[in-house]
């Protein structure tokens, strides 16, 4: 990984080459020793696309439990809402259960050996 990591170095410094997302210059990356690197729990990975779907879910859980969705409801009469108000704030424990419960019963957390987290960042930069 060090010497792929220095001759990115040079290749970028040779072409001038500006990071995309910040348009840092290559000049200002330091190639630092090899310390031991562990991948995190599948938990981790990918978080934001695995988790909008829920979070969303949360947020409007969250709304009806506020009350956003009472004009909605209010021909139902007021133990209706209550009732619904008490649905939504279960399935939100439930679900905030779940999420916590996994996050402790991913435990898949192991150190990467020599050229693994080159071959890791090449086969995700592909899936991108």
């Amino acid at each position: 990984e060090e010497v792929a990591a220095q001759e990115w170095l040079e290749n970028a410094l040779s072409n001038d080459l500006a990071r995309q997302k910040d348009n840092l210059p290559a000049s200002i990356t330091q190639i630092e020793p090899l310390t031991t690197f562990y991948k995190a729990e599948s938990f981790h990975q990918n978080y934001w696309p695995k988790r909008r779907v829920q979070f969303g879910i949360i947020a409007l859980l969250l709304a009806g439990m506020s009350g956003a969705y009472d004009s909605l409801l209010g021909s139902l009469g007021e133990e209706m809402v209550h009732t619904v108000h008490t649905a939504l704030e279960a399935v939100l424990e439930v679900g905030c259960v779940g999420l916590i419960a996994e996050k402790f019963l991913s435990k898949d957390v192991r150190e990467l050996k020599d050229g693994e987290f080159i071959r890791l960042v090449s086969s995700e930069e592909g899936t991108c």
